[in-house]
């Protein structure tokens, strides 16, 4: 989920504002690797999550070439930063389902989006 990807970004930030000058370079901020899940997984998820009439087919493709497995590799960042991804992949679904439905409900995004955070911050997620 972005909030993720921002909180590490936030974290990195306060720590360069801070004169660690070797924290200056490339970071990774995603979820953990229990979290990895397929994208058949994923969608499934979301469908369910949106309800309705939310449905999807997977149509095979010929000669599609994707590698097997891709990841973001997150260990430098829960090494050197004080960081750690906080949500499960079905709160970072439903967050994300919630938003998008939002949006087409025609809500105010930027207080969607800041009633995530506030919630968040209420469930103890860092």
């Amino acid at each position: 989920h972005v909030l993720e990807a921002v909180n590490g970004y936030l974290v990195l930030g306060e720590g360069l504002l801070a004169g660690q000058r070797p924290l200056a370079q490339a970071w990774n901020f995603g979820p953990p690797p229990q979290a990895f899940a397929s994208v058949q997984s994923v969608v499934e998820r979301l469908v369910s999550l949106w309800g309705g009439t939310a449905s999807w087919r997977c149509e095979p493709v010929k000669d599609w070439h994707e590698a097997g497995f891709l990841t973001l590799d997150i260990t430098k960042a829960m090494r050197y930063l004080p960081w750690r991804p906080c949500l499960t992949l079905d709160e970072a679904l439903g967050l994300t389902v919630s938003w998008y439905q939002a949006a087409q409900a025609g809500e105010n995004m930027h207080d969607c989006t800041l009633r995530q955070i506030r919630a968040l911050q209420q469930s103890g997620a860092q």
